[in-house]
């Protein structure tokens, strides 16, 4: 999926192979299953990206993403 800054996502949940502590610093930030969170930043590459979750900015990684199964909201 082609992300782009400014749209809506949602996390539908976490791939099954993802590292335990990998899974626990994304829940920490608010990134649970069913929470919606839009797009802000993204880098040159989109090796990295902020998003906006609950009002607050997160920066996160391509790998940190990938280990999520996410949707485009419409």
């Amino acid at each position: 999926m082609k992300l782009q800054q400014g749209n809506e996502y949602i996390i539908k949940n976490y791939n099954s192979n993802i590292n335990k502590n990998t899974k626990c610093q994304l829940l920490s930030f608010g990134l649970i299953p069913g929470a919606k969170f839009i797009i802000k930043h993204l880098t040159p590459l989109n090796k990295a990206m902020s998003v906006e979750i609950n009002d607050f900015l997160v920066c996160l990684r391509e790998n940190d993403l990938n280990s999520m199964h996410i949707t485009a909201i419409q």
